[in-house]
């Protein structure tokens, strides 16, 4: 025993929470990738690996990183998992580290980029610069990118005011019908589309709209939309719409499918030249 080396605090962990099933794991070592899983060894083992060296500080709170993987594992033949690659792995473990329980949204993005990473078929998915991305998102904008997950183009609105026969939309509302369906209000909604366009993932276009008129009467009548245009009214204001559309760009769409294991959906209708209403 005082022969051995010592291994790296996280790698001890993750030992230590696989131990049920590692009783016999101090025997010969398992062979390579997805044999050193055994019949359900701990997938983080296998995932920090490459980093053991620097993984010291780290072991602490992981096992709900574990317990994502075993999920996500979960019937996928053990030699089609695989170390992930260390510039993945190790930015990803490091900004992991800093999510908080409950944000459990932000924290499926980490655990699934993770084991794209470790899956032989979809490892090239699994791009560095998206660990990057997901250190800037928040928990709720987690939850907007998997609402935006359904289809490649929605219906958008940029809420604005008309004043004295002038419309101004410059600090108003960018609107989807998303609101209703999340606990986000129509001011964070705005704010996480703003970020997911900052980051390349969407883009709004309001010079075009869909084809079907219903998409927006349907938003008009949305809980963000009725809040805007009882603020601005009661301001003695007169409420201005200009109609778009909101796009998930092939990067996006990337993204989603590493991050959320998501195919993004068929594009959401047909676009024409729009208007300002």
């Amino acid at each position: 025993m005082g022969d051995e080396k010592p291994k790296g605090a996280l790698a001890t962990v993750a030992e230590h929470l696989s131990k049920p099933v590692y009783e016999d794991a101090l025997q010969p070592v398992a062979k390579e990738t997805g044999q050193a899983l055994g019949a359900a060894g701990s997938f983080l083992r296998l995932a920090v690996r490459p980093f053991q060296s620097f993984a010291l500080g780290l072991h602490l709170g992981f096992d709900w990183l574990d317990e994502a993987l075993r999920g996500k594992f979960e019937g996928v033949p053990p030699e089609k998992i695989v170390e992930p690659p260390p510039n993945v792995a190790g930015p990803l473990m490091l900004a992991a580290g800093f999510t908080s329980a409950g944000q459990n949204e932000l924290r499926n993005l980490y655990a699934q980029l993770l084991a794209t990473a470790m899956h032989a078929d979809k490892q090239d998915d699994a791009h560095p610069a998206f660990v990057e991305m997901l250190r800037q998102l928040t928990p709720r904008e987690a939850v907007l990118l998997k609402l935006l997950a359904v289809g490649r183009t929605h219906a958008a609105i940029l809420a604005g005011v008309n004043q004295h026969g002038k419309i101004t939309t410059s600090g108003g509302l960018t609107l989807t019908a998303f609101p209703d369906q999340s606990e986000l209000s129509a001011e964070q909604h705005t704010v996480g589309l703003g970020n997911l366009e900052r980051l390349g993932l969407i883009e709004t276009d309001f010079d075009v709209q869909l084809t079907d008129a219903s998409r927006y009467e349907l938003l008009k009548t949305g809980r963000a939309v009725r809040s805007w245009d009882a603020s601005a009214r009661h301001q003695g204001i007169e409420p201005a719409y200009s109609e778009g559309v909101l796009r998930v760009t092939p990067l996006g769409q990337k993204f989603i499918k590493a991050c959320l294991d998501i195919e993004v959906g068929p594009m959401g209708g047909r676009e024409s030249p729009g208007s300002v209403g």
